[in-house]
């Protein structure tokens, strides 16, 4: 009976708790979709009544963190009872307790786990260290002393989140709202309590008033962060407000709708337009969107983006790429191509660039490409960005592919280039050694079959 009652407990899947009767609630909802009877408010003994009795299993319930000397004060005289043979805490911040009460085994659930939250440390702000920071948008929250939890991090196990927070959410789910406040200029998140939690870590100054609601100020740096979000954890945009996040192409798409009812009619076409008629074939899934993004946040709108539209997506620069590579793994199908890396960080995009960024992409299965963004690196030293990139880390057959076949997939021509295969085009550069040392000679250049005299 214990299992059965912690495993429809670790099931709670819903909003945030106004209050504790709210708790009482979601926890005899649980039970009793699992099957599992239950009696709320049962008398145990003269003056000892707990909140809800499960056969012999007795169910405790507190809404924030309780002080761990009164509860288990409170557990004893349940224990003592001699009606229980066992006793579950249902909180909503873990607290220390025995494992044994007069004799009876206790056990705890915490409901910030199940939600995604932490509260390791007895409070709510998490020290910033490396691992937090590659769980995402680490320029934002470098500057406020505090950081976004890792979800995934060992803090977290398997037995204790929920499937909903382990894996990607299901097509069309919503975790809550976002919309936009014109007269306030700002922007409101309403929903469950792990986007409420990331909202007032990610977003200085949030007001967090309600309950289950986040306010935050609007600000073109926001924007990035709340990509990240969404990605995590998809919000429903109000229907007014879209066109703030996607103007030109919910127009263009449509005008492409309009373009289609018209069904030839020049007397009912749309004006022409030459910007949204260019941006057609990437609705079209016909060409990519090449999205030129350095910093983590831009990297993650692009990705939004295309999610929102089902667009093809191939990311350059991708600066950033290192520190939000967890995100970035799960990006199978969208090529990057990293570089310029061979100079200095000459604005402020580039504060992060490093020359282990392709090696810990690739490590991670992600499409790879190395490139010089000539002319601002001149070509030849593509091999030697490819050997600083194995000097970082990266792995010599990885550097090869990332300036040969990878580039070749990235632009769309891997079937003429990119790879030694019949009938693709006989460009070869034989070497005397590895390309990527500065010291190998080059033997022979061919060019279409042919072969390059050397001055």
């Amino acid at each position: 009976m214990l299992e059965q009652v912690l495993t429809a407990l670790k099931s709670i899947r819903a909003p945030v708790a106004t209050d504790e009767y709210d708790l009482h609630q979601l926890a005899c909802q649980a039970l009793a979709q699992a099957g599992i009877g239950c009696v709320h408010e049962a008398q145990l003994a003269p003056r000892c009544r707990i909140d809800v009795l499960c056969g012999r299993v007795g169910i405790e319930i507190k809404r924030g963190r309780p002080t761990a000397s009164a509860l288990t004060r409170q557990l004893t005289r349940y224990a003592q009872s001699g009606a229980l043979d066992a006793l579950v805490v249902l909180s909503e911040q873990s607290v220390s307790l025995p494992e044994q009460i007069a004799g009876v085994p206790v056990r705890l659930v915490c409901l910030y786990k199940l939600w995604g939250l932490s509260d390791a440390g007895g409070g709510m702000e998490h020290p910033q260290d490396e691992t937090l920071i590659k769980a995402g948008v680490a320029m934002r929250l470098a500057q406020d002393a505090l950081a976004l939890p890792r979800l995934e991090s060992s803090d977290y196990q398997d037995a204790d989140v929920p499937a909903y927070l382990q894996d990607a959410p299901p097509a069309g789910h919503y975790y809550g709202t976002l919309s936009y406040n014109n007269r306030r200029k700002s922007w409101t998140v309403r929903g469950e309590p792990c986007v409420i939690e990331l909202c007032k870590r990610l977003f200085p100054g949030t007001d967090g008033g309600k309950r289950g609601e986040a306010r935050f100020t609007d600000h073109c740096r926001i924007v990035g962060d709340l990509n990240w979000l969404m990605l995590r954890y998809p919000l429903e945009i109000a229907p007014r407000d879209r066109a703030l996040w996607e103007n030109a192409l919910m127009q263009a798409r449509d005008y492409g709708a309009r373009k289609q009812a018209a069904n030839g009619d020049v007397t009912k076409m749309p004006a022409y337009n030459q910007k949204l008629e260019a941006l057609l074939p990437v609705l079209a899934r016909e060409i990519p969107l090449k999205a030129h993004a350095h910093q983590a946040n831009d990297i993650f709108t692009a990705l939004r983006i295309a999610r929102e539209f089902n667009l093809r997506l191939t990311l350059e620069h991708v600066t950033e790429g290192h520190l939000i590579v967890d995100e970035l793994a799960g990006e199978k199908d969208v090529p990057m191509a990293v570089g310029p890396s061979l100079t200095f960080a000459s604005k402020f995009e580039l504060q992060n660039k490093s020359w282990k960024t392709p090696g810990v992409l690739a490590n991670a299965g992600c499409h790879v490409s190395i490139i010089t963004d000539s002319s601002v690196i001149p070509q030849q030293y593509l091999p030697l960005c490819a050997g600083m990139a194995i000097k970082a880390g990266m792995d010599p057959f990885d550097a090869l592919k990332a300036i040969t076949i990878n580039p070749a997939e990235h632009i769309g021509v891997a079937d003429r280039v990119g790879s030694l295969e019949v009938g693709k085009d006989a460009d070869l550069v034989i070497t005397a050694g590895s390309p990527f040392e500065v010291m190998t000679e080059v033997k022979a250049v061919f060019i279409d079959g042919a072969r390059i005299k050397q001055a």
